[in-house]
């Protein structure tokens, strides 16, 4: 079966996130049945910069959505790679959510990990990075995120998103080492934390020299899907980019971790065709198709 993704757009945030949630309801309600572990995965990396972050009122629009069929525990997980994780919930407003929707706030930061090996600029697997246990351990993982270019893949979306936020900050350097290595560090980190639902937050999008010195795009778009890969390739494609282009992506789709292939996803909701806009790309766009030699 086709894996289905939702596109919407629209004046208002929030109601752009659930009415794209709730073209896919019924795959949700299926995939996060009796899970336990329940996590969700914002971006807050840079806390200084307002537009490259998970603002609270998308994660308020889903937990709203959650809660009418899911009420145990939901922990919110973000480690900050510049500034304090603490500090970035509470300028961005994530606090209120804890009473309101009984949630947990997780410092990634301070997590335990579990070292994976990661390729080096030879593309040996000789380097080693400590990934969060919390995302590790999570039986449902959300990825929700703002809808970025990037300085070194391309664009950045929901698996990326929870690939790079699930490192332990002191190690995520150790991940740019050339164009090939990075995508294939991507990729082999991804399948460990798997989005199971993605939401990306295209309402306020970025461009140009991503993913936290770019220019703002109003986009008003939200992309949603339960199928990661299928849900990036094709925000891919409304980015006015090709997924090939993108080699973690590619690598993914080669290993059949999901739907690569945008003539096989189903796509429910406004016409996406109409909202597909040429994002400038970073200035080391270029130097970032590398990957492929």
């Amino acid at each position: 079966m086709a894996p289905q993704v939702s596109v919407i757009s629209g004046k208002f945030r929030q109601e752009n996130i659930t009415k794209a949630l709730k073209l896919i309801e019924d795959d949700i309600r299926q995939k996060i049945t009796r899970k336990k572990r329940v996590v969700i995965k914002p971006n807050l990396g840079f806390i200084h910069s307002t537009l490259a972050n998970t603002q609270a009122e998308a994660v308020e629009a889903l937990l709203e959505f959650l809660r009418q069929f899911y009420q145990p525990k939901i922990t919110i997980a973000e480690g900050t790679t510049i500034g304090e994780t603490s500090d970035g919930f509470r300028q961005y407003g994530y606090n209120k959510l804890v009473e309101k929707f009984n949630v947990k706030l997780v410092d990634l930061n301070k997590d335990s990990y579990q070292d994976i090996e990661i390729y080096d600029g030879r593309l040996n697997p000789t380097v080693t990075v400590g990934l969060s246990e919390t995302i590790l351990k999570s039986d449902f993982i959300i990825s929700i995120c703002p809808i970025k270019t990037h300085d070194s893949v391309i664009v950045t979306l929901g698996i990326k998103n929870l690939a790079v936020g699930a490192i332990c900050r002191p190690d995520r350097n150790k991940i740019h080492t050339g164009p090939k290595a990075i995508n294939l560090t991507l990729a082999k980190i991804a399948p460990k934390v798997w989005p199971d639902l993605t939401v990306l937050d295209g309402f306020e999008a970025m461009e140009g020299d991503g993913p936290v010195d770019g220019e703002k795009v109003n986009f008003q778009v939200v992309v949603a899907g339960c199928d990661a890969l299928a849900t990036d390739t094709l925000t891919t494609i409304l980015m006015g980019f090709k997924p090939s282009e993108v080699g973690y992506l590619t690598y993914l789709k080669d290993k059949n971790l999901g739907c690569g292939d945008p003539l096989r996803i189903a796509v429910r909701g406004d016409n996406w065709r109409k909202l597909i806009r040429r994002f400038k790309p970073h200035h080391l766009y270029q130097q970032q198709l590398d990957w492929q030699i």
